[in-house]
């Protein structure tokens, strides 16, 4: 392969990633066949990583604590009414109260 077209079709990948379209949208609008883009986006891939080499990649996770309800229950606020569910109540009754505050608050 010519190291020219190796180079346009590297810029024209770029550029459809960088461009906010969809593959199949920027394709259309530069008049390029959607087949030929992947075809040398999959060339270009297994060119710069040949398949069987590894490529590592730093991952990282962000956890967030997520607080565990009160003992008692779970404390219900809604505008200007309160409430608090005992963790031992019925779901079903508990989210019938929570709509009815909803509706009288």
């Amino acid at each position: 392969m010519e190291e020219e077209t190796i180079l346009l079709w590297k810029r024209r990948i770029k550029d459809a990633a960088e461009s906010g379209l969809t593959i199949r949208r920027w394709c259309r609008e530069n008049n390029i066949s959607e087949v030929s883009f992947y075809r040398w986006k999959k060339k270009i891939r297994n060119m710069e990583c040949p398949e069987g080499s590894s490529i590592f990649a730093e991952v990282t996770h962000l956890v967030r604590e997520i607080p565990s309800p009160a003992p008692e229950g779970l404390r219900v606020t809604w505008n200007s009414c309160s409430f608090l569910i005992q963790s031992d109540a019925d779901v079903r009754l508990a989210a019938s109260l929570i709509e009815r505050i909803r509706e009288i608050c």
